[in-house]
């Protein structure tokens, strides 16, 4: 029995061994079909690796704005963790919401005061940044048997908050008041994503196979963006990002059936290519995230990183994070550019460790973080 479970452990493991393999040599395909010269993936390590005390998988990060170096990690059980990642050590340690609940969405304020998570019931709860002290600004989505928060957006001005949940309701806060002053369902899946312009004049939302623009002044839809940004398998592509390009006269997404960009003076798609490689769940990436100057995308894929070029979708480079590959596979979970130091990131992923003697796996929750000293960003 022990030796048809080695076995057994040996071929799952070489099954993922050449999935991430071949992961990698898609990445290489797609660098040299996203440019007009090929471009190699080169092998790079990050400049910090540490686990932030996390039990569970991470399902957020996110950068505080206003230090150059503090991480917020959010996994699913409701731990929120600040990290200094350069000293690489624990700043504060806590916990939102019950035993039994979800937290799915993490956002920070403009200012770096405040922490926003939101999970189970429609709550979304705050938290001071300092220490991770809880506040007494919690916001609710007010309706019965609300369904879990999946995405939060913090107004660039500090005056409010977008929300979406799991049952596709979107929701608008004015700062400080717990109740919505306006919240429709136009998701029929959950919003995963929210984007605000720069002025916070327009907001994007997004589930995995619709994508709306929104007027703030009013909250209301002004456009349904779904039919021109991948329509060849209706409701079989899904969003990976969503985004304004950086003179925000565009929006720019890459899903199942590739990168677009759609202009809104033209009312059209200006750009559709498919340099990225497609997994077998119909997503585009594990994880993508957008330069702070909104000019890179950055697409991880296992171990692989591909940045993207937002106005022309051509690729810019490739990175290959060999820590511990093969031995060690990672598979990502969450990605986030520093908001004001435009070549520092941040990874989170869960990276299986196989011991071939015992015939046991071993998963542990890591954060990575990228910087200039390691490599440029093109």
């Amino acid at each position: 029995m022990r030796s048809a479970t080695k076995r057994l452990f040996v071929s799952a493991f070489c099954a993922v061994w050449i999935a991430s393999l071949f992961a990698l040599l898609g990445l290489n395909t797609a660098l040299a079909q996203g440019s007009e010269t090929d471009v190699d993936a080169k092998p790079i390590k990050p400049m910090a690796v540490f686990d932030a005390s996390h039990t569970s998988g991470v399902v957020a990060i996110a950068w505080a704005p206003d230090r150059d170096s503090v991480l917020y990690s959010l996994d699913m059980t409701g731990f929120l963790v600040a990290t200094d990642v350069v000293e690489v050590k624990t700043l504060w340690k806590t916990r939102l919401g019950g035993e039994k609940d979800q937290q799915l969405a993490l956002a920070v304020s403009p200012d770096g005061s405040r922490v926003f998570v939101g999970g189970s019931g429609g709550i979304i709860r705050t938290v001071q940044a300092s220490d991770g002290s809880p506040t007494q600004e919690v916001y609710n989505f007010g309706h019965d048997g609300a369904g879990a928060v999946r995405s939060i957006a913090v107004h660039p001005k500090g005056t409010g908050i977008a929300a979406g949940d799991v049952d596709g309701y979107t929701a608008f806060w004015s700062s400080g008041l717990s109740t919505p002053v306006a919240i429709a369902r136009n998701h029929t899946w959950p919003v995963r994503w929210l984007f605000f312009s720069q002025s916070g004049e327009y907001l994007l939302s997004a589930d995995p196979v619709s994508a709306l623009l929104w007027k703030t002044n009013d909250n209301r839809i002004t456009e349904d963006l779904s039919g021109y940004l991948g329509h060849k398998y209706p409701g079989s592509f899904s969003f990976t990002m969503l985004a304004f390009s950086p003179q925000e006269d565009a929006v720019v997404t890459l899903n199942f059936e590739g990168f677009f960009v759609y202009s809104f003076a033209s009312r059209s798609v200006v750009r559709h290519l498919n340099p990225v490689p497609v997994s077998d769940d119909e997503r585009a990436a594990d994880a993508v995230a957008m330069s702070p100057d909104r000019r890179t995308l950055m697409v991880l894929s296992g171990p692989g990183m591909l940045l993207l070029d937002t106005e022309t979708g051509a690729a810019k480079g490739g990175f290959i994070d060999a820590t511990g590959f093969p031995f060690k596979i990672p598979f990502n979970s969450a990605l986030a550019f520093h908001p004001r130091i435009p070549t520092r990131f941040a990874t989170a992923k869960m990276i299986v460790i196989p011991d071939f003697s015992t015939g046991s796996i071993t998963a542990t929750h890591a954060l990575s973080v990228y910087d200039s000293a390691v490599f440029p960003i093109p």
